[in-house]
């Protein structure tokens, strides 16, 4: 083998020129001799950040307890509804949807923080996106409420 750039002769195995330094491997000589060995390289990792999260499957208890909690959501928003439907007051005249809205506010980020939890997921993000969901509902129970009593 030669060089392409002085000339030099060169064992059949050199990376470079001893004389100019040129590079003179290609590309089927660095791989060939990984490949021959039986050692493929291996792909070189990013960082955590390129690694997918582990995402935990629900088990059966698991699935009970969402169950649960879904149920009893629905039907305190369904309750909440017909107050907002009915104007309901408590005995000072106030009204008594406030405290319901607290409750369930509340009982909707716990749910939504246990689901994220279970799903080896940050359960602050849950509890934030529950209470957003809360907000919602009441926003449209108060929407429906209002064009239903007119």
């Amino acid at each position: 083998m030669f060089c392409s750039k002085c000339g030099t002769e060169l064992p059949a195995d050199s990376f470079f020129c001893f004389k100019c330094g040129k590079n003179i491997q290609t590309q089927s000589q660095i791989t060939a001799p990984s490949i021959v060995e039986g050692t493929l390289p291996q792909p070189r990792s990013i960082g955590p950040a390129s690694q997918p999260q582990d995402v935990a499957r629900l088990n059966k208890k698991q699935i009970s307890i969402l169950s649960v909690w879904a149920l009893l959501l629905f039907f305190g928003y369904a309750v909440l509804l017909e107050r907002v439907i009915d104007g309901a007051n408590d005995a000072d005249g106030k009204s008594a949807v406030g405290k319901d809205v607290i409750y369930l506010m509340f009982f909707t980020g716990w749910a939504f923080w246990y689901f994220w939890k279970v799903r080896n997921r940050k359960g602050w993000i849950g509890g934030v996106v529950g209470v957003a969901v809360s907000i919602s509902v009441t926003i449209l129970c108060a929407v429906i409420g209002g064009y239903l009593r007119e």
